[in-house]
């Protein structure tokens, strides 16, 4: 199971987009993915020198390279 490295409370999918407006549709905000998607991405772009927040909203997986 993936943890999340970052949350904040979110109550919605809306919300959590409403935050990061700015990324939508770009390379840094993935999502919706399932676990395993997301799994899948963490491992293959963390870095010790880039921080990426993973959200959990929804029963949905949501990654974010601020």
């Amino acid at each position: 199971m993936i943890k999340t490295v970052a949350s904040t409370e979110h109550s919605n999918i809306r919300e959590l987009e409403e935050k990061f407006k700015d990324l939508l549709g770009s390379r840094f905000f993935s999502g919706p993915l399932s676990e395993q998607e997301a799994l899948k991405e963490f491992l293959q772009y963390c870095k010790c020198t880039h921080p990426i927040l993973v959200f959990f909203c929804e029963e949905q997986y949501f990654i974010v390279y601020p």
